[in-house]
């Protein structure tokens, strides 16, 4: 049971938000094979598939928050409220957030060029072997999105960022 494990990954082109504000379709994460030291992540086409179905289902069993860097604790800006995997997506195939919702606050920051990208929050096996527990089943599921981040900090330069935290 890692409930307390979240890897934080954002594989979006740090460039543009401005389709956020219009209500396009963020990418959430891309199909492909990424790379952070010894750790090589894959992502598939199906994984992303399960992303959108656990969402679907309910998971997880609390409003999938819209923070800022990854810090629950300076408040929400939005919420996800649904994912899609889309094969021919705006830039490219991936998992997409296709319904969300943005705060005054939120907007405010994102018009004001303040963040220059996104980062999904994660539960998955491909962060050692960590799981999502649903409270009210005690079942386990993998590749559970629990956040969104408007961040500054690609860790991979302008194209790729990938990080994990506790």
């Amino acid at each position: 049971m890692y409930n307390d494990i979240v890897e934080r990954a954002a594989f979006e082109p740090f460039s543009d938000l401005s389709g956020v504000l219009s209500g396009l379709p963020i990418r959430v994460f891309p199909v492909g094979t990424f790379y952070r030291g010894e750790r090589k992540l894959t992502v598939t086409k199906d994984r992303l598939q399960q992303f959108a179905a656990n969402v679907k289902a309910g998971l997880p069993r609390f409003a999938i928050p819209i923070n800022i860097e990854h810090k629950d604790e300076m408040g929400s800006y939005g919420t996800v409220e649904d994912l899609e995997y889309i094969e021919q997506g705006i830039q490219g195939p991936g998992l997409y957030a296709t319904k969300y919702q943005l705060t005054d606050e939120g907007r405010k920051l994102l018009e004001q060029e303040k963040f220059i990208g996104l980062s999904g929050e994660a539960i998955w096996t491909l962060f050692d072997g960590a799981k999502y527990q649903d409270p009210q089943t005690g079942r386990e599921h993998d590749n559970v999105l629990v956040g969104l981040a408007l961040t500054n900090k690609p860790f991979f330069g302008k194209e790729v960022n990938l990080y994990s935290a506790f």
